[in-house]
């Protein structure tokens, strides 16, 4: 798997520019490359410490929306980890597309094709780690929730195996830390390798917390399916949601059991659930430009534009006026 296949695309027009950037190699193990000026600052970084074990990191603020597109093996175990900005996560041709919500992390089992697009002005941290199932085999025992999950979608019993949660503070150092290595040749190899396993290791406690939790808890279907219900009268309703308990009651379940399956199923709070949920469809009505910020402000629920505008910043790095 090599940097060499990440070719920067902007939408600026109908036609598609393209261009191919220049790949520098500071060493044996990494490959990095600068984002064209043309399209802004920033770069990708990629860190092959041993076979089967890659991450890339993409620190960029681009001028324009921009899509990367990447081509990588199948079958590779891929956490994604968006500590800041915003992506835009592409599926075949580009038809169907979803955004991925800053502070958040996803383990999946990887696909061929990895197309996803960048916003405009809004400083990106996103980091991709892949790594081959087999370098887990002996941590994972069958009863392991990532073993089975890995195990189900490549026999095609399940479509995909995810996992969302959030990115901690540690993983944030952690991140920064392989991003400000201090070492060079030898150390500095022996030094990120370290700093990814125990990024693995994080991710993977976060895995076996959530399993061990939502066995004990017991969630149902039929709670799933009123945590999904309550997922859509949020977004029906986020111009004057319900509090948790009227919340609680459209859906048929009391408010701690609501609080509890609704973190376990989704990886986030309820209020935390509906922030996000106002943010994309503020960003989304500020990209029509139909309407200004005081109006996006009421639209999504928020009656007060200094803190909309603050919270907003918080979640794309930039203020809706320059988007607006």
């Amino acid at each position: 798997m090599k940097i060499k296949s990440i070719l920067y695309k902007a939408e600026s027009n109908s036609h598609w520019l393209e261009d191919q950037p220049e790949i520098c190699y500071p060493n044996s193990f990494e490959e990095s490359i600068h984002l064209p000026k043309i399209m802004g600052q920033g770069d990708i970084r990629a860190i092959h410490i041993r076979q089967g074990i890659h991450l890339y990191l993409f620190n960029q603020k681009p001028l324009q929306t921009i899509i990367i597109e990447a081509q990588k093996p199948d079958g590779l175990l891929e956490i994604d980890f968006l500590v800041s900005g915003q992506i835009r996560l592409y599926g075949i041709n580009r038809k169907d597309y979803c955004d991925g919500a800053s502070g958040k992390s996803c383990l999946t089992l990887s696909k061929p094709t990895s197309d996803f697009g960048l916003s405009k002005d809004c400083p990106t941290l996103y980091a991709v780690l892949y790594i081959h199932p087999d370098l887990l085999r002996e941590e994972m025992d069958e009863g392991h929730i990532l073993a089975k999950g890995l195990s189900r979608q490549m026999e095609g019993l399940q479509d995909t195996f995810n996992h969302l949660s959030s990115v901690t503070d540690s993983m944030h150092l952690v991140l920064k830390q392989i991003l400000d290595c201090p070492y060079v040749n030898s150390l500095r190899r022996l030094y990120l390798e370290g700093k990814i396993y125990e990024l693995l290791a994080m991710r993977l406690e976060q895995l076996i917390t959530r399993d061990k939790s939502i066995n004990s808890f017991r969630i149902g279907s039929q709670d799933i399916e009123k945590v999904e219900y309550a997922k859509e009268l949020l977004v029906r309703q986020m111009e004057s949601p319900p509090s948790l308990i009227e919340l609680a009651k459209q859906v048929g379940l009391n408010d701690f059991k609501l609080k509890k399956a609704f973190r376990e199923i989704t990886g986030t709070t309820v209020f935390a659930y509906l922030r996000g949920q106002r943010m994309e469809k503020a960003r989304l009505l500020l990209e029509q430009g139909d309407m200004n910020v005081t109006e996006v402000t009421f639209q999504v629920g928020y009656q007060n534009p200094s803190h909309f505008a603050a919270v907003f910043k918080k979640q794309f790095g930039v203020l809706p006026s320059s988007i607006s």
